[in-house]
């Protein structure tokens, strides 16, 4: 998974206006962003694929990999308007990585429903939800076997 430079810090980002971003001074995640972004897509996929055996990279090498998912995410944050835009672009990779299955991009919206940064961490999380259920569905679609 890939984060922009910007969301590689503790703080939670906003912004004020469509130009400009601010960081929160107290307000901060408790892990990095990317550590729990991975973990909770992870978790997700483990219940939407379904399946026990969805491990976060780098994986052992004696394990059978049938798909890999790869992300790139361009935005994260609050909108001036209040609501919450994750925007992403990932693939879902077979064959131990070697072949293409599938190529997305979504942009998601939600609103933040309670004041703080409370409320736009709950709807940053419904973001990702929202994300995985996606990224779930594209995986659920495949045929069985990717050779």
């Amino acid at each position: 998974m890939k984060i922009p430079e910007y969301l590689d810090r503790p703080q939670i980002a906003t912004k004020s206006t469509p130009n400009s971003i601010q960081f929160a001074e107290f307000d901060k995640w408790a892990e990095s962003l990317e550590k729990n972004l991975t973990s909770v897509l992870a978790d997700n996929l483990s219940v939407m694929v379904p399946s026990d055996r969805v491990c976060v990279y780098p994986w052992q090498k004696c394990m059978m990999v049938r798909y890999q998912v790869t992300l790139d995410i361009v935005h994260f944050e609050t909108m001036p308007d209040g609501k919450i835009l994750l925007d992403a672009r990932w693939n879902i990779l077979g064959n131990d990585g070697e072949k293409l299955l599938a190529m997305k991009r979504s942009r998601l919206i939600l609103p933040v429903k309670s004041e703080g940064f409370e409320g736009i961490a709950s709807a940053e999380s419904h973001a990702v939800e929202a994300l995985s259920r996606e990224i779930a569905l594209a995986i659920n679609s495949l045929p069985s076997q990717t050779n």
